[in-house]
């Protein structure tokens, strides 16, 4: 995902609203297209192991299951609190799903992890 070019164009966006307003709705709507987009892969996992048997094993077998959403286009500290503020809005998603884990990472640490 394009996180911060996504924040920068709803900022565009809605910037007739109070700046204090602004911000808490900017990251409503991250939050929201970020829930959407978890929940869009649960759905095609669920939807892949009503079809293949192989994912309806693999989805049983395991006690735990991990989404990674991938951030592109960091820059700086400055927006490190963005990627912090999303990761603890997605691990909210626990509460609903106790299998299910989110962890948000940039592109770079996504690239030493499959590195490993």
């Amino acid at each position: 995902t394009q996180l911060f070019k996504t924040i920068m164009n709803l900022k565009k966006e809605y910037s007739y609203l109070p700046h204090k307003d602004k911000g808490s709705f900017v990251l409503r709507c991250i939050e929201n297209k970020h829930h959407l987009k978890v929940y869009g892969a649960m759905l095609v996992l669920c939807r892949l192991a009503a079809k293949c048997d192989e994912a309806k094993e693999l989805i049983r077998g395991r006690e735990q299951h991990a989404f990674w959403l991938v951030v592109s286009g960091i820059k700086g500290n400055e927006n490190k609190k963005y990627l912090d503020n999303l990761q603890d809005r997605l691990d909210n998603l626990r509460s609903l799903f106790k299998r299910i884990s989110v962890k948000v990472m940039t592109s770079d640490e996504f690239i030493e992890h499959c590195q490993k």
